[in-house]
């Protein structure tokens, strides 16, 4: 019971957060992704949503879902792990850019101007969470 009271206080209080944020001036506001590790079960629907999205040929895929398994047989438990741009607060990405083709939207989302990149690729050495691909033009088609 006592579990189910803490969920309640959770939400009511991101509710409450929300009005408050909703508030603010648009330029002012700031988005942010949770991702909650104890629901994931690795269905993937993240990644093929991200795909739809990004218009990515077969094979290509920009948020992978890492999977671990733990433990030793009999008692082996298998653990999720969405890997997505984490949106970092000062992106090491965008500092290492030569052509700002990475940027920071005022919003705090980290975008990528895929026409102006020139391929340097220093946004991958950068990332620490390993979260940025680069396609060398073998897999893109046309409106991708």
């Amino acid at each position: 019971m006592a579990e189910l009271i803490e969920k309640e206080n959770i939400l009511l209080r991101m509710q409450e957060d929300i009005k408050r944020a909703l508030q603010k001036p648009e330029h002012e506001r700031r988005w942010g992704m949770v991702i909650d590790l104890r629901k994931c079960v690795g269905c993937h629907a993240c990644t093929v949503s991200c795909v739809a999205e990004n218009k990515l040929p077969p094979g290509v895929v920009y948020r992978p879902v890492l999977d671990q398994e733990i433990g030793i047989f009999p008692n082996v438990t298998r653990r999720f792990m969405p890997r997505p741009c984490m949106q970092c607060d000062q992106p090491p990405c965008v500092d290492v850019c030569p052509v700002n083709a990475t940027w920071k939207r005022p919003d705090g989302i980290v975008a990528i101007k895929y026409e102006e990149c020139i391929g340097c690729r220093y946004c991958l050495t950068a990332c620490p969470y390993s979260a940025r691909v680069f396609d060398v033009g073998y897999t893109y088609t046309e409106d991708t």
